[in-house]
């Protein structure tokens, strides 16, 4: 690298004209003496390893899980890198997006409407190193136990608290797309619902989505997360779409 700055100061500063990682060696020096080394190596990249996810949610036809980060602003990203967890701890890599790309990746090999899903995200910088993953996101998964009696599995990311202040459920009365909330006030705490009024509504779908105080700015606008369609005694919707977004939800958009 090229000395900017600094020298016979206690700071430098340093351009690096070449990837990392850099050995730097620092020595004091007056006319009497001159001091031993001190010596320290720079990491490889200089995007910070654990940049985390913004969320996990499921697409409008619940056909495959969503995965949502935000952009930083440089020029050091090559690309972002998909995980998601295959065993207990054991995450495979399912695919990766260049930085001028949406920062949004779509998991189609995953079924929301079986199980719930853990991913982590990594960085390629431009030098061609990868970052530490970040820690994990596990989506909601939502089950319907009979009677109207819902369950589901706890939004999680790894190393937090539960980052939901409470849960919203919704019905939609005959499977025809128009989801309505039944309950707007289930706390972040709590994982179950029961649908009192669930015999007036054989063929209801239900979902569940959050309320929280997550900040983040991801290329689109996606500030919460929803679980599969429990759905009654029709099928879920067939195909999907690539350009599928929260944006056009198919219940009331949360303020």
């Amino acid at each position: 690298g090229t000395i900017l700055a600094g020298q016979g100061t206690s700071t430098i500063s340093v351009n690096w004209e070449t990837c990392g990682p850099y050995d730097i060696s620092v020595q004091s020096y007056n006319s009497c003496a001159t001091s031993q080394p001190l010596s320290m190596t720079l990491p490889a990249s200089s995007i910070h390893d654990n940049m985390g996810l913004c969320l996990i949610s499921v697409d409008s036809t619940s056909q495959y899980n969503i995965i949502v980060w935000e952009k930083p602003l440089t020029s050091a990203i090559d690309s972002f890198i998909v995980y998601r967890e295959v065993t207990q701890g054991v995450y495979n890599r399912i695919g990766a997006l260049p930085y001028s790309d949406e920062s949004r990746f779509n998991d189609y090999n995953s079924d929301p409407n079986v199980t719930s899903h853990r991913y982590r995200i990594s960085v390629l910088d431009t030098c061609g190193n990868e970052t530490l993953k970040s820690p994990f996101h596990n989506s909601i998964h939502l089950q319907h136990l009979g009677n109207g009696n819902l369950s589901w599995s706890h939004y999680a990311i790894e190393g937090q608290q539960n980052p939901v202040d409470f849960y919203r459920v919704y019905r939609d009365d005959n499977s025809t797309g128009n989801f309505l909330p039944i309950s707007t006030t289930v706390p972040g705490g709590n994982n179950s619902y029961t649908d009192v009024n669930f015999s007036s509504y054989p063929n209801a779908s239900y979902l569940v989505d959050v309320a929280w105080g997550l900040s983040c700015d991801p290329s689109r606008a996606i500030t919460t997360t929803r679980s599969n369609r429990y759905v009654g005694q029709f099928p879920v919707g067939m195909g999907h779409s690539a350009g599928d977004t929260h944006a056009m939800h198919p219940y009331p958009k949360p303020a």
